[in-house]
């Protein structure tokens, strides 16, 4: 297909748009490989890679570590895929978490985020802090755009509750100069254990001049080596489901969800190295 230079830049300027909205709702949070399928809430009890690079929610046995890699379709559209890779290891006290993702083609319009968490744990409590870049590039000559912030976070557990809580875009980044500044973003998360085999998680993001972002999920362990999960989120709604398979280190999820009008999304992800959920006794699993 040849398009003229109206049609290109009007393509440009629309996924330009769509590219910027995504960041917007998220910041520079690296996507959770079972956000889609879970209201973007979190399992924190269990955290894999994708939840260690995004909150300081410790989890992760010391000497142990986690590879975790996926592929993100967004509405049906391939012009909205993304990927991500994702590592995190925690040593002693210290935990450390990178990840990388790149959302959209190269050709014509693409987005290259990069995370770095640090954080340390002492018995239940774990604070840490982030520092994210993004770069963004448009085709046909239009330019290159990148920008820096930080971010803070701290996350407790009792028992069978957790929670945390995560500040991101401290700095309130822009990508060029006199260009809209990106909001900070406030962010708290839940989980509860529940009785048998599964775990409820909750979220609420605020961002200025926008409403509050609600998401509600929940994961069970159908066996000892797989789980379903569900959940919905606000602004905007969606529903999302998905599964979730272990053998001995490795791991398979695969997410959906369904916004009414946009249509679907899913998120394939593979995980190597710690897999707490197979070995745990909490839910009863020998």
């Amino acid at each position: 297909m040849i398009m003229n230079k109206k049609t290109l830049t009007t393509y440009l300027y629309a996924l330009f748009l769509v590219g910027f909205l995504t960041v917007q709702v998220s910041g520079f949070e690296l996507i959770p490989s079972q956000g889609v399928g879970m209201g973007q809430t979190f399992i924190l009890s269990y955290p894999k890679a994708t939840t260690l690079v995004n909150i300081p929610s410790g989890g992760l046995p010391t000497g142990n570590w986690q590879l975790e890699a996926g592929f993100n379709r967004r509405f049906e559209l391939s012009d909205l895929d993304q990927v991500f890779l994702v590592c995190a290891v925690r040593k002693g006290k210290i935990t450390a978490a990178v990840g990388l993702s790149q959302f959209g083609k190269g050709d014509l319009y693409k987005e290259l985020t990069g995370k770095l968490l640090v954080a340390y744990q002492h018995d239940s409590l774990s604070v840490g802090m982030s520092v994210s870049g993004l770069g963004v590039y448009l085709g046909g000559g239009y330019g290159r755009f990148s920008t820096q912030t930080v971010g803070l976070g701290i996350a407790y557990r009792y028992g069978k509750y957790f929670a945390a809580f995560v500040a991101d875009n401290l700095t309130t980044p822009q990508l060029y100069d006199k260009a809209v500044a990106f909001n900070s973003l406030y962010s708290l998360y839940a989980e509860i254990i529940g009785i048998g085999q599964h775990s409820l998680t909750a979220k609420v993001t605020w961002e200025k001049y926008e409403k509050p972002r609600f998401g509600f999920g929940q994961k069970l362990y159908l066996a000892r080596q797989g789980a379903f999960f569900w959940g919905l989120g606000t602004e905007p709604l969606e529903y999302g489901g998905g599964i979730e398979f272990y053998f001995k280190n490795w791991g398979l999820s695969y997410a959906t969800s369904y916004h009414p009008v946009l249509d679907f999304s899913h998120t394939i992800s593979f995980s190597y190295g710690f897999h707490r959920p197979v070995e745990r006794g909490r839910d009863g699993f020998k």
